[in-house]
């Protein structure tokens, strides 16, 4: 891994809640309880949009790179064959995934 693309890999892995975290802040929540993810749209009135969450892949290893099309500056791979951008350098990292 390139040490600046390692470094900001790290430090958005540092920023985000960890499962621990999400399970002590739902642990009081009703089971029925819709669950939506908040993002900024990105347009210039920052929308803030709405997203279900379609499905939880669990706890997945998976290959993250950084990325400028992405807010966070960073990007899951999810299919390493299909990536045609992929470098040997890429972290894999255990992360829970929901859409």
């Amino acid at each position: 891994m390139k040490a600046s693309n390692n470094y900001e890999i790290k430090q958005v892995l540092h920023a985000t809640m960890t499962a621990g975290e999400l399970k002590r802040l739902i642990e009081d929540v009703d089971d029925d309880q819709p669950v939506l993810l908040c993002c900024d749209y990105g347009d210039i009135s920052h929308t803030q949009q709405l997203l279900p969450i379609r499905d939880a892949l669990g706890i997945q290893t998976s290959n993250i790179k950084t990325s400028g099309y992405s807010k966070s500056g960073i990007a899951l791979i999810e299919n390493d064959e299909d990536d045609d951008d992929r470098e040997e350098d890429e972290e894999r990292v255990r992360v829970l995934v929901l859409r």
